[in-house]
């Protein structure tokens, strides 16, 4: 069968083998294969037979699809993508992944070669700007542009928006690795391509992942994904290494390492790579991208300035400045959420959160990505030890194990060799610690309160420290001194009593505050000199005890809202009274530093 285009190219069709070949006129009569009969595409907007015309738009339909590998959407005009492009498509994207995130880590363990390079100190007074935004700039823009450049890469193609971004990429790497200029010009101009760089970073993080979602098939897409998410993680810790072993050589390598390998990715990626997912047509959400840009990017300028000295305090977190951008910051979002439920066709829908795996998925992805950063802060590849904070409520258990919660994100930290020992925390309730157990999650550590008090009053002791031993959980005891020491300060114990009772526990770690060098001496003084107390001695200081034990009044964290966070009760959608007494200790206690509110009197 035969069947001509407008242009002139003739096309035949097998019907022994199935296979689509075209004849171009004036080239020989030269066949090339198209396809065949498991993925036949063809390209070209007008097709007609001799008898019967087809209007065919470009790229929307797919001929003979019996058994495509590519899964999804229909591919791009003209080309038949068997079953390696999918593989093409993981490689090409997990090379992008891996230099993106390379270049995320590489400048942190070389700035002060950098620095020493172009002749400016950047601790001295009005320099250490260009020290912030040197490792910032980078970051500030990739994280306020990804979801803008996502969307642009639904409405004009995804692999278009991933190869300028390659293109981008590539050309700050080159300009970043020319640098010729010294002092605060050299400080700007670097700063100035690091976040052209940060660009071109952001259109890879932001088409990447969906150009895989086209090119897989549902069945292998998170593998496809997990090994560009393994990609990018090794990337933090390659870009480390190489900052450090490059860096002391000529501080321009470490731009320069990305430059050919930038350029073989631009060219792969334009020759192999092709637009298979449907594009969508839709108005640009421009309110939705100024509000989300203007408030991300004042939320991370203030937490920058905030770590600048300021008003002889060693940071800046007093500073109106930043304080401004913060709470200007976050009202910025709060109208960003707000107008995307208003608008027909938002940068992000918020309604997606109401899908519960959705929204346990990115609570997990956020836990994982914070693990990442604080690894790679403290310029280590694992942590000995992650805990879960603070479970206090009695449906803790059920929200832990639940899909796509954070016991998926213990189980993967832990796989992926992040973290040597995983656990939990909590002080309020036995029975919600013995809930977590009742999971049947794997827990390496369990921490708790435990002294002599606690044996008397809702009592982790009786209760929550034998199902460990039996299990061979390390028990680890936490505020021997209650908290803030006040049965000490009222006599009813010494510190050295309260001490050993609680590390004569069976437990495999005892931990207690410190708050001054002589609170530290003394505590090492009695861990140096310590003995066990005998079984007789530990019951003598449970019963003397007991009458200040039994109305909880040493051990107010298992009763009062005051050693609460907020974010534990607004994760569980409890209220926040700001009239309620113990609210207001709460948010405005000075001693609770894990509350988002440290400047707020009520």
């Amino acid at each position: 069968m035969n069947l001509t285009l407008q242009n002139g190219f003739v096309f035949h069709i097998s019907p022994e083998c199935g296979a689509l070949r075209a004849a171009v006129p004036g080239r020989g009569r030269r066949a090339y294969a198209l396809g065949d009969a498991h993925s036949v595409l063809l390209s070209h907007r007008w097709l007609r037979t001799s008898k019967y015309p087809l209007s065919l738009r470009w790229g929307a339909h797919r001929l003979m699809t019996a058994n495509s590998e590519v899964a999804g959407a229909p591919a791009q005009a003209g080309r038949a993508l068997g079953p390696r492009y999918k593989w093409i498509a993981l490689s090409n994207t997990t090379l992008g992944m891996l230099m993106a995130t390379i270049n995320q880590s590489i400048v942190l363990i070389a700035l002060p070669d950098i620095f020493r390079g172009i002749g400016l100190n950047p601790l001295s007074p009005g320099n250490t700007s260009y020290l912030l935004w040197m490792f910032m700039g980078f970051l500030v823009v990739s994280a306020v542009l990804v979801v803008s450049f996502g969307r642009l890469g639904d409405m004009f193609g995804r692999v278009r928006m991933y190869n300028l971004g390659f293109a981008v990429f590539t050309v700050a790497s080159i300009f970043l690795a020319v640098t010729w200029m010294h002092g605060v010009p050299g400080a700007l101009w670097l700063i100035i391509w690091r976040i052209v760089q940060g660009i071109g970073g952001a259109f890879l993080f932001a088409n990447s992942a969906a150009i895989l979602t086209d090119a897989f098939p549902a069945n292998q897409r998170g593998t496809a994904l997990g090994l560009t998410s393994i990609a990018a993680i090794a990337g933090s810790f390659i870009g480390l290494i190489l900052g450090g072993v490059l860096a002391p050589i000529n501080w321009h390598l470490i731009f320069l390492v990305s430059a050919p390998v930038g350029a073989f990715g631009t060219v792969w990626a334009y020759f192999m790579l092709h637009d298979i997912g449907v594009r969508k047509h839709a108005q640009m959400d421009w309110w939705g991208n100024l509000l989300f840009a203007a408030g991300l990017i004042a939320i991370l300028v203030g937490i920058t300035y905030g770590l600048l000295p300021y008003g002889g305090h060693p940071m800046g977190w007093t500073n109106p400045w930043v304080l401004t951008a913060l709470f200007g910051g976050l009202a910025l979002l709060v109208v960003f959420v707000y107008f995307e439920t208003r608008v027909a066709e938002p940068l992000f829908r918020i309604s997606l959160f109401k899908i519960r795996p959705f929204a346990y998925g990115n609570i997990a992805n956020l836990a994982l990505s914070m693990l990442e950063e604080s690894l790679r802060r403290l310029q280590t590849d694992h942590l000995d030890l992650w805990q879960v904070h603070g479970m206090a409520f009695d449906n803790d258990p059920a929200l832990f194990i639940r899909p796509k919660g954070a016991a998926e994100a213990l189980e993967k930290a832990k796989k992926d060799g992040k973290v040597r020992f995983v656990g939990f925390t909590g002080h309020h309730n036995a029975k919600v610690h013995l809930g977590m157990l009742q999971t049947g999650f794997p827990f390496d550590a369990v921490q708790m309160p435990l002294n002599a008090f606690d044996a008397n009053f809702k009592s982790f002791e009786r209760q929550v420290l034998p199902e460990l031993n039996k299990r061979g959980i390390a028990a680890l005891g936490m505020k021997p001194l209650n908290g803030h020491g006040e049965a000490i300060k009222n006599g009813v114990v010494t510190a050295e009593e309260a001490l050993r009772y609680a590390m004569s526990l069976p437990v495999a770690t005892t931990i207690t505050g410190m708050d001054s060098l002589e609170v530290l001496h003394q505590n090492l003084q009695i861990a140096q000199n310590f003995k066990p107390f005998s079984d007789s001695q530990m019951q003598e200081l449970r019963d003397r005890c007991k009458p200040d034990a039994a109305d909880g009044r040493y051990e107010l964290y298992k009763l009062s809202l005051k050693f609460d966070n907020p974010e534990a009760r607004l994760a569980h959608d409890f209220p926040l009274d700001t009239e309620q007494s113990e609210v207001k200790d709460m948010l405005g206690a000075q001693q609770n530093t894990g509350h988002p509110f440290p400047e707020k009197q009520f």
